[in-house]
């Protein structure tokens, strides 16, 4: 995150493909970052510097970015990494609320494997650059396929509906 703009500005620049390389941003690109900020419940946020922000907002900052793109795939590196219990929560359950509000798809990818079935309906499991398995999360969140992936022993276990990785 450039850490000396504001909140409004940051994501402001999602917009900048829209533009050519003389214009600045029409009202409609500012609709459009006011109605981000708004969903995003970033308003107490917005005219402050990314700076001043914890790891966790500015994770959401960078995910209002990507939504000022208006496209219909976010891909996503690691996007819970180094960020606190309840700021991976509120990072998961934001994502996931964009593919079922705003019928956005999302490919990320994640070493927090705990937090994949929270998030994935499908999933990829690479290894080596190679794909190990591929598929619905049920089918492929399973103790002996991760055991391969890892090379370490690990347990799955199902309960109440979560997946649960034992180590």
């Amino acid at each position: 995150v450039a850490l000396n703009h504001t909140v409004f500005d940051f994501i402001l620049m999602g917009r900048s493909g829209y533009l050519n390389i003389f214009s600045r941003p029409a009202a409609n690109d500012y609709r459009k970052t006011e109605e981000i900020i708004s969903y995003l419940g970033l308003e107490e946020f917005a005219f402050r510097k990314c700076s001043e922000l914890s790891s966790g907002e500015r994770r959401i900052v960078l995910i209002g970015r990507a939504l000022a793109q208006d496209s219909t795939i976010i891909l996503l590196d690691e996007p819970t990494t180094f960020l606190d219990l309840r700021h991976e929560m509120e990072v998961i359950n934001l994502l996931k609320k964009l593919v079922e509000e705003k019928d956005k798809t999302i490919i990320t990818s994640m070493h927090s494997v705990d937090l994949i079935p929270r998030l994935a309906d499908f999933i990829v499991l690479l290894k080596q650059g190679r794909i190990l398995a591929s598929g619905q999360t049920k089918e492929i969140f399973k103790t002996e396929l991760l055991e391969e992936l890892f090379d370490y022993p690990v347990r799955v276990v199902e309960a109440e509906g979560n997946f649960l990785l034992l180590r």
